[in-house]
């Protein structure tokens, strides 16, 4: 996955510095690797959560717990970020089509 990321980067980068770069070619790079990090939460949500689930204990989701930081998820809280709204409406939408 690592090569799909760099490479997706590359061409956003060049985006950025105002380089002509054919947007079929971003858009493939982008396609490819939302696939790819789509399999990879998937393996996540069906082989990873689950063992942890099993292993770790009360004291161990204690201790993850602590270590995220406090505050309100700033794009599912009650009062998401403005930078997140348009993402958030986008998500609900796409929700409800499937």
């Amino acid at each position: 996955m690592r090569v799909f990321t760099l490479k997706l980067l590359k061409y956003l980068q060049l985006v950025v510095d105002d380089v002509v770069v054919e947007r079929a070619k971003v858009e493939a790079a982008a396609a490819t690797y939302l696939v790819y990090y789509r399999r990879h939460l998937a393996l996540e949500d069906r082989d990873i959560v689950p063992r942890a689930e099993q292993l770790l204990t009360p004291q161990d989701w204690e201790e993850i717990m602590a270590a995220v930081p406090p505050g309100a998820d700033p794009l599912f809280g009650e009062a998401p970020d403005a930078r997140y709204r348009e993402l958030r409406r986008q998500i609900a939408l796409e929700s409800k089509e499937s």
